[in-house]
């Protein structure tokens, strides 16, 4: 199998072709809809919705794999199942008082024909021979037109085409593949804000038929029939800035063999028009947080009582990010950030409370101290519960919200740490138990992630307090030999790894959990018997 891949990374794409090295054939779907658009209609609906929508595809004659179907709810949650057809080119709308399913059909859309959809939106070429394209959403009846096609001829079971995001978003990309002949492959690619395609004619071999496109993590994936399962990259072709030339070369192997998943289940970025508000975003595990969000497709707020090194982060990390000063001992800052999240983008679906201290605190319980306790309680505690309190006030009208909340192993375990840290990482877990009661009924997620020591900025700090006459590098490499897990190190991206899991869709249905990030340490505990020769 062949694939052309089209990666988009702010105004630069680029396409690789990847040569089948292993595949294995798959079982036919339920459906004879496009698998990336099974993947996406899977991804947005529920067990009862997904068999809902199974029943109706078998119903449906005339759906074939030239389909394009896209899914909206409306907002009494009656989901719309649009297939558009090349010659039937209709709606079906769900009645859930008569159990039937009806046809709607769009004036709008009568004598055009559909190239791609995506959340809602679809692309249509208009009059044939015109070259006339745009973008129709029929569920508001928003029209946007786009720059005219360079094929006057337009065929529509010759193209295959997919864009990246709703053409409202300013990073919207439309790619469109056809095969003019043996060996050679015409893309088209336009880019929001120009006002000409670009044409790129490539010599890859590929095969006769191109039969379906995805985009996934900002790239676009146009395959064959089969399933990708384990490729080499053989080539990279970057198109630069001003999309007009490309520039070939070679590269020896993935960096990252993504491919070792199905496609069908994995059309869009996890966190694509999603907000999330993170607090301690300013390094350590909440930057990995938002810098992992980001590259999902999420705007991120960080929030963070280093102003300077908020800012710098917030720039670093591009467009979708940006700052707010935030002391989390404040619940004033904090209201304030939530608000401010609402004012600037309309929702807020993450709450992220990652906000916290070491402490670095006599090991006795008689030697501690109160007023250093009651700070860390203060940041650690107080700060996290002020940041679910006013979360939960947005996202309980919605009727839907992801919270996560920054704990740690030393609050599962006792001995690991100071007791004032351990106690304050215990109260968080919690939290977590105590809200995730109240706050299912209205449809929100609440869960904490306890992760192993990692060498952070603040866990570096106090491992200088414990160890002067070290270094950084010193201590880093003292974190990580306390590790059990054979060689493997834990960082930062590690556990926003986690993060992104329970922010997403992929755990819906997990709430009130503690996600352990630990390596089994929390699961080792070696009894020291002596060897049977060492024993009198």
């Amino acid at each position: 199998m062949i694939s052309l891949k089209v990666e988009v990374n702010g105004a630069h794409k680029i396409l690789r072709r990847r040569n089948l090295l292993q595949w294995k054939p798959k079982k036919p779907d339920w459906s004879d809809l496009p698998i990336d658009v099974l993947g996406l209609i899977a991804n947005r609906l529920g067990l009862i919705d997904l068999l809902r929508f199974r029943v109706v595809c078998k119903n449906w004659n005339f759906a074939s794999s030239d389909a394009s179907a896209e899914i909206e709810a409306l907002p009494n949650n009656d989901p719309w199942f649009l297939i558009y057809d090349y010659d039937s080119k209709c709606m079906l709308k769900t009645d859930e008082s008569k159990k039937i399913y009806r046809t709607v059909k769009i004036p709008e859309m009568n004598g055009a024909t559909c190239i791609a959809s995506n959340h809602g939106w679809l692309l249509l070429f208009k009059t044939l021979g015109s070259g006339s394209m745009c973008f129709f959403c029929p569920f508001s009846r928003a029209r946007i037109e786009i720059p005219e096609f360079p094929m006057k001829v337009f065929n529509p079971k010759q193209y295959v085409g997919k864009f990246s995001t709703p053409p409202t978003s300013n990073d919207c990309v439309i790619c469109i593949v056809k095969i003019r002949r043996q060996n050679m492959l015409d893309l088209f690619v336009l880019q929001r804000g120009y006002v000409a395609w670009t044409k790129h004619e490539i010599p890859l071999g590929f095969p006769n038929k191109i039969r379906h496109a995805a985009f996934w993590r900002g790239v676009f994936y146009f395959l064959d029939n089969t399933f990708l399962r384990e490729a080499q990259l053989m080539f990279l072709f970057t198109i630069g800035e001003n999309s007009k030339s490309v520039f070939i070369s070679r590269a020896s192997s993935l960096a990252q063999n993504v491919f070792n998943r199905d496609l069908s289940t994995q059309t869009g970025s996890k966190l694509e028009g999603k907000v999330a508000l993170i607090t301690g975003a300013a390094s350590g595990i909440g930057k990995a947080a938002a810098a992992k969000f980001i590259s999902n497709g999420a705007k991120v707020i960080i929030a963070d009582i280093q102003n300077q090194l908020g800012q710098d982060t917030a720039r670093e990390l591009g467009p979708n990010a940006c700052f707010i000063p935030c002391d989390v001992t404040k619940e004033s800052d904090i209201s304030n950030a939530v608000d401010f999240t609402i004012s600037k983008y309309k929702q807020l679906d993450i709450m992220y409370n990652n906000a916290g201290v070491p402490c670095y605190t006599p090991p006795s319980i008689v030697d501690l101290d109160l007023s250093v306790f009651d700070r860390v309680m203060g940041i650690n505690v107080r700060g996290v519960l002020a940041g679910v309190k006013h979360a939960s006030r947005v996202m309980i009208p919605c009727k839907s919200g992801s919270i996560l909340c920054t704990a740690s192993v030393t609050g599962m375990m006792g001995g690991l740490a100071q007791h004032t840290y351990s106690v304050s990482k215990s109260a968080v877990i919690g939290i977590v138990k105590s809200m995730a009661a109240e706050l299912c009924q209205y449809g929100i997620r609440i869960n904490c992630i306890s992760p192993f020591a990692v060498p952070t900025p603040f866990t570096l700090q106090e491992m200088s307090q414990i160890f002067p006459h070290l270094d950084a590098e010193q201590h880093a490499k003292m974190i990580h030999s306390f590790g059990v897990l054979g060689q493997a190190k834990l960082e930062p991206g590690d556990v926003a790894d986690a993060a992104l899991y329970l922010a997403s869709d992929d755990a819906k249905y997990v709430s009130g959990h503690n996600l352990v990030v630990d390596g089994g340490f929390t699961s080792f505990k070696r009894l020291g018997f002596p060897a049977p020769d060492q024993v009198q």
